[in-house]
């Protein structure tokens, strides 16, 4: 199987201060381009998925409805597996400076790498990236896309694969095969 990585394009947190992970947050303009541009290099190198897949945070399914609509691809299927690891815990959805002033403690300890109150530990995050890859595998399909975060391609690429992490851009994809 090839199996095709994206993460989502931009989205509004990543503008406004913050913190993303499990919440909500759609896609801004840019990040519609973003998934656009992503699409036309798709078409061009004439691919077509048999499946897509994608986190059920608004800004993955938004995307990959956009490689949907303008690809023979067909419509994405949503999978809670593939959601983003819950990196921030307590502070998760909170702009920034607001966190600073109602959790301090636990800023502080984000911002040093300790674990926060509420936080989706690596190891965790890890094993729901492998039940997330098994799942894509038992499914089947020669050419699938899966549409996800940051935080769970980490703990794919570093946690269950043992490879080096290299961040992804917004709407950067990747070719593995599985």
């Amino acid at each position: 199987m090839r199996l095709f990585l994206m993460r989502h394009g931009e989205s509004t947190d990543d503008v406004s201060g913050h913190y993303g992970g499990w919440a909500d947050f759609p896609l801004t303009e840019r990040g519609r381009q973003q998934a656009a541009e992503a699409t036309s290099r798709i078409k061009a190198a004439n691919l077509v998925f048999d499946r897509v897949y994608s986190s059920p945070l608004k800004r993955a399914p938004e995307t990959a409805q956009i490689v949907f609509q303008e690809t023979n691809s067909p419509a994405p299927t949503v999978c809670e597996l593939w959601k983003e690891r819950n990196n921030y815990g307590i502070l998760t959805r909170l702009k920034k400076s607001e966190a600073r002033e109602t959790y301090p403690e636990e800023t502080r300890k984000y911002e040093t790498g300790e674990w926060v109150l509420g936080q989706e530990r690596f190891e965790d995050a890890a094993t729901r990236a492998r039940a997330a890859l098994e799942f894509v595998k038992k499914q089947g399909g020669e050419n699938v896309l899966v549409v996800t975060h940051g935080g769970l391609l980490k703990a794919l690429y570093s946690g269950v694969w043992k490879r080096e992490w290299k961040q992804f851009g917004d709407c950067e994809w990747r070719e593995e095969t599985v």
